[in-house]
């Protein structure tokens, strides 16, 4: 039974991450949700006296998202050694999210452009003559028939 759920869970997990990167930068928004919550409620529970010198969970909780978000917010960070161990945790943890996030960022626009570039959007313009195949040997204006070779 519980296999049988585990494998429903990935098939339908996997299912998600094919619908591009969409999908993959809310799985990213979720996993930095958890991840700044779990922190958050540790250091509740297990550093209160931080908590209170930071403003209380609305701080402490500020203070994850931020360090999420920018490393180097950590820099000036005060208080016993647990309450600094989380806030690393909770930097460490920020820098493997926001490193995907820009992964799948670029993975995205790239496959975008590359789309564009074989040419299979949708033509919209009307009025104007389209050539298939130019090259170097099709020539316009003065120069007549036969490649611009006077006779």
């Amino acid at each position: 039974m519980c296999r049988r759920l585990r494998e429903r869970l990935r098939y339908w997990f996997d299912g998600t991450m094919d619908r591009g990167p969409s999908a993959l930068i809310g799985w990213l928004g979720l996993a930095s949700l958890a991840l700044i919550s779990v922190v958050s409620c540790l250091v509740v529970v297990f550093a209160d006296k931080d908590t209170r010198n930071n403003g209380g969970w609305p701080g402490v909780v500020w203070m994850s998202l931020l360090r999420t978000l920018d490393p180097g917010t950590m820099g000036g960070d005060t208080g016993r050694p647990l309450f600094l161990l989380f806030m690393l945790m909770v930097t460490i943890g920020g820098i493997f999210i926001v490193s995907a996030l820009i992964g799948v960022i670029t993975t995205g626009l790239e496959a975008r452009i590359q789309e564009l570039r074989k040419g299979k959007s949708r033509l919209i313009e009307h009025g104007h003559t389209v050539v298939l195949g130019w090259s170097e040997q099709i020539f316009t204006g003065d120069r007549g028939v036969g490649g611009g070779q006077s006779e």
